[in-house]
């Protein structure tokens, strides 16, 4: 994905713009290196669900989303789990386990770590 001139794109950034106006804090990043132009893997940085809407179902229904864009546009997703206040860091690794993030020392995953940033990766699935 060209990240200047790709639609998909777009439609990412009006996934975390929506999930964003929801109330809940999300931040992703390319992963690509800074020398090259296209995006190989994105980063997740952060999704931040407030302490009143949790349970509500909108961290799955982004997680859901943006795992199928990255699934349909075939990229690697890294990510740091960090739990914020009033989150149990165990709770934070089953929720994203259960989107098939998987720790980077899975021999599946190990090899993806020097182009996803992240202690779990999730690779895309099949179409």
């Amino acid at each position: 994905i060209n990240f200047n001139h790709d639609k998909n794109y777009e439609w990412n950034h009006s996934i975390i713009t929506k999930y964003k106006n929801l109330g809940i804090d999300v931040s992703v990043l390319n992963a690509a290196h800074q020398h090259q132009l296209h995006c190989t893997a994105l980063y997740l940085h952060r999704i931040i669900v407030p302490q009143d809407k949790r349970g509500s179902g909108l961290g799955t229904a982004f997680m859901q989303e943006f795992c199928e864009f990255c699934d349909d546009n075939e990229l690697p997703i890294g990510t740091v789990p960090r739990a914020v206040p009033g989150q149990n860091q165990d709770e934070l690794i089953h929720f994203i386990q259960k989107f098939g993030f998987l720790h980077v020392s899975n021999p599946k995953v190990n090899i993806y770590w020097n182009i996803v940033n992240g202690d779990y990766i999730r690779l895309p699935l099949s179409s």
